[in-house]
């Protein structure tokens, strides 16, 4: 019987933390978060230390709770100095100005789709759900019809107005306090931005929630929930409930999902679940989740299972479920009828209400995809590695094979128009003339909604932040687009040029002429010339690496199991040099991500077969039809600008 391994995804070292789930509190407006949270204290000695939150303090006596409930008292001056300081700040918080305002800023703005309030069990731990799928549909991945024919309405919510300008946010309140995400809904027209701290353990975990109306253009409160590291995933059409993602360290921690609804008393933490509790070690993990409507989400876990859930206010149930491509992030269409996915070799499309496959059609093979939609879900992309494929959405053709090179997609994927996407929240490619257009520096969270990217920049502590929405390309960039396409050698590689071959770095003489004939006719299939004037050089070398510790994970012998191989590595790079400088590069290795034995062929034999250069690659590796001319810098976008609090610069 066959056997199939994979290598597991790279991880992390796992950091072990407790939970505390304790104390929360709720500032609305521009207050601070400084309300008492559960925190270790100790005397002056040091040698005395106790887990409580502050109380109060009254004449020289502070006040504490314990996890257990139980109050204790302790001088004012018997206390550390650092705790000593924090009673002080405690006192100025309770004279703050501040106050909050008597109505509710995290009330729906609809009444459809409104929960129950829960605000008199706010701060619990939520409510346990174990999923069911045996009654949940399987779905076929194969499409219905023989056609990619699909009808493009008009993105939900399109029409409404937005307030186009900063949305002041607190600062962060602590140094060691992260942006761990940013949320948008069409439909209300809000967005969380969530902020989780994990260090130093000794002062306690915690997550805050910032929640923000778009269409007036300022920020509504902050709640902060201690104890718990959470990331937003997802905001709910009533715009008063966000889906939560643990969001610790380590394979299988970011597994569970929460429903939590913003109230005047805190944060009250709903449905809390497992959604692949039947799986194991990151193939669990949550990758990606969005809300289809008031009452249905879906979810993909890191495995690609790809589910869609009913949602009440008592269960999450899932309704059906179908395999995608493990590791690839699928899109959600602006109308919320569709969802795109990957499948290692097809890209496909999924009906949410008929729960079928309605499109299927091959796209080439890539590691990690992530898909997504323009502004107006005319265009669907697909950014990989080393390139973009942009489809017509409505007929399934190809528009654009967009190479990039020294690009990090990171996951991310936005377009800001039909014809530009945004990747790795930093660089902006014209799809229309295949080049780097522009990069973004100094945003920690970026999304789009309604043709605008929402920058959440960086900041420090001591610094108000701002949720910062911009129109990209911004004024200018299009002037010095046209500028540079008129310089004749703006583009380096392009059709027509003659391209010269450097094969005197392959290891095996025998392979060069093989080598050699396979690059030159895929090189005059794309338009090129072939010879030795060329202006751009195309190198083609191989290179033997270190020996490395590969993990397998083995599937299909009765049960899973997890070995460690080591197996010395060969690279075979193939690079394209203009002036010294490179303008563009691929490589591969011998180590297979997935490996196929053959009957009584042990894991052992079959990677000693695999050291050796692969040369089949080059046949393979897809080429670029045009580039720009680099630098020395490696900065090959035609211009830059920095995020700030105030705006795009």
């Amino acid at each position: 019987m066959p056997c199939f391994l994979h290598q597991p995804r790279r991880l992390g070292q796992i950091v072990r933390r407790s939970a505390i789930l304790s104390a929360v509190l709720l500032l609305v407006g521009l207050a601070a978060a400084t309300a008492a949270e559960e925190r270790t204290w100790s005397d002056k000695s040091g040698k005395f230390t106790v887990r409580a939150r502050f109380v109060s303090s009254e004449q020289g006596k502070v006040t504490l709770e314990k996890e257990d409930g139980a109050e204790v008292e302790i001088d004012l001056k018997k206390l550390s100095a650092a705790d000593q300081v924090y009673v002080a700040e405690q006192a100025k918080a309770d004279a703050n100005p501040f106050k909050p305002v008597t109505s509710d800023p995290f009330q729906p703005k609809k009444a459809a789709g409104a929960t129950k309030d829960r605000s008199a069990r706010a701060n619990d731990e939520g409510r346990v759900v174990v999923p069911d799928w045996s009654r949940a549909k399987a779905v076929l991945v194969a499409p219905t019809g023989s056609d990619w024919d699909i009808a493009v309405s008009p993105p939900v919510g399109s029409g409404a107005s937005i307030a186009n300008r900063p949305i002041p946010l607190p600062p962060r309140t602590h140094f060691f306090e992260k942006a761990a995400g940013l949320v948008l809904n069409p439909v209300c027209r809000r967005a969380i931005v969530g902020y989780n701290r994990r260090f130093p353990p000794n002062e306690g975990t915690a997550t805050r929630l910032v929640l923000c109306d778009l269409e007036e253009g300022k920020m509504l409160g902050s709640a902060t929930q201690a104890g718990v590291v959470l990331a937003p995933l997802a905001v709910h059409d009533s715009g008063n409930q966000v889906l939560m993602r643990r969001d610790e360290d380590g394979a299988g921690n970011q597994d569970r999902l929460e429903v939590w609804r913003l109230a005047p008393s805190g944060i009250d933490r709903g449905l809390r679940w497992i959604p692949y509790n039947d799986l194991k070690g990151d193939q669990r993990d949550v990758r990606w989740a969005e809300f289809l409507d008031a009452q249905r989400l879906v979810t993909i876990s890191n495995s690609g299972k790809l589910a869609v859930w009913e949602l009440g206010s008592e269960t999450a149930r899932p309704l059906y479920f179908l395999g995608v491509q493990a590791g690839s992030t699928p899109a959600l269409s602006p109308d919320r009828k569709q969802i795109a996915f990957s499948t290692g070799k097809d890209v496909g499309v999924l009906d949410v209400d008929a729960a079928r496959v309605i499109a299927l059609q091959t796209m080439p093979q890539v590691h990690w995809p992530v898909l997504a939609f323009s502004p107006s879900g005319k265009r669907l992309g697909c950014a990989a590695a080393d390139r973009m494929y942009v489809w017509d959405y409505a007929k399934g053709t190809l528009h654009r094979e967009v190479p990039y090179y020294g690009v990090g997609v990171n996951g991310q994927a936005i377009f800001t128009t039909d014809d530009h996407v945004l990747l790795g929240k930093s660089v902006l490619m014209d799809l229309e003339n295949q080049v780097k257009l522009w990069t973004y520096q100094g945003a920690d969270l970026v999304k789009g909604l309604d043709g605008l990217c929402w920058f959440v920049p960086s900041s420090t502590p001591q610094q108000a932040g701002a949720l910062v929405p911009s129109t990209i390309p911004q004024p200018g960039v299009e002037a010095a687009l046209k500028q540079a396409l008129a310089d004749p050698n703006f583009f380096v590689l392009k059709p027509g040029k003659t391209v010269k071959l450097n094969l005197d770095g392959l290891a095996d003489p025998d392979q060069r002429d093989k080598v050699r004939a396979a690059l030159k006719t895929r090189l005059k299939g794309d338009g090129f010339q072939v010879g030795p004037e060329g202006t751009i050089e195309l190198i083609a070398s191989t290179e033997v690496g270190k020996e490395r510790e590969v993990t397998y994970r083995t599937i299909g012998r009765g049960f899973p199991g997890i070995r460690t191989y080591k197996v010395r590595e060969y690279i075979s790079r193939v690079k394209f040099v203009y002036q010294g400088l490179t303008a563009w590069e691929a490589s591969a290795i011998n180590i297979p991500f997935f490996a196929r034995l053959k009957e009584g062929e042990t894991m052992e034999q079959h990677l000693k077969d695999q050291e050796e250069p692969n040369y089949a690659c080059f046949e393979r590796v897809p080429l670029p039809k045009l580039l720009t001319r680099p630098t020395a810098n490696g900065v090959t976008a035609l211009g830059n600008a920095q995020v700030t609090p105030s705006g795009v610069r």
